[in-house]
Formats: structure tokens, sequence, C-alpha cells
């Protein structure tokens, strides 16, 4: 791999972890017991704990209303980014995709 190829995909990561870790902080501030589908005696605290359980275990019926609501999150955050940090973004996301890695990305944010 050439160092420029190194250096977008390294500049990639950086702004994917941020948009994450923004992401991930949303999701723990949602903690009104409004908001949480386990129930009071599931011991999770927010929305994210709710996520990594159900990523960990069996999703349950509720699993589209978490994606919609991470979506939501993501959109919102890209929205926020400068646009040559949405291009490279799509850019590299487009790579991933002729090449058949389309998964990795969307792994690698939650």
């Amino acid at each position: 791999m050439d160092r420029q190829t190194r250096l977008l995909l390294d500049l990639n990561q950086y702004h994917i972890e941020q948009i994450s870790k923004k992401v991930i902080a949303e999701l723990v501030e949602l903690n009104d017991e409004n908001l949480l589908l386990s129930g009071n005696d599931s011991g999770l605290k927010n929305v994210w704990e709710e996520i990594c359980a159900q990523q960990q275990q069996e999703r349950s019926d509720d699993w589209e209303g978490y994606e919609a609501t991470i979506e939501n999150f993501i959109g919102s955050e890209l929205e926020v980014q400068p646009q040559p940090v949405n291009d490279l973004l799509i850019y590299l996301a487009k790579i991933e995709v002729e090449e058949g890695q389309e998964d990795f990305q969307i792994q690698s944010m939650l």
C-alpha cells in the first residue's frame, strides 16, 4: 500500500472514530426510563447498553428501532462535518463497496 493510500485510510479511520464517539455519547445520554425498551428489570442504564447487549446476544424485535436511532445520530453528525471530511468518508466507502467490504465500515462504527 502506498503512502497516500495509507494516509487517506488513517484520516478516514480517525474521523470515523470521532463520529462514533459522539454517537455513542448521544446514545448513552438516552437514559430516561421511557426511552429504554428492555424494561426496568434488565439492569441496563441507557440505550447504548441495550444496543451492546443485543449485539452480543440475540437481537430483539426492537432492533430496527435501534438501527434507525443509530443512523439518525450518524446522519446528524455527518451534517456538521466539514465538506472535505464527508467527501473523504464517501470516497472510501465507495471503494469498500466496490471491493466487497461494505460491512467493514459499518462494523467499525459500532
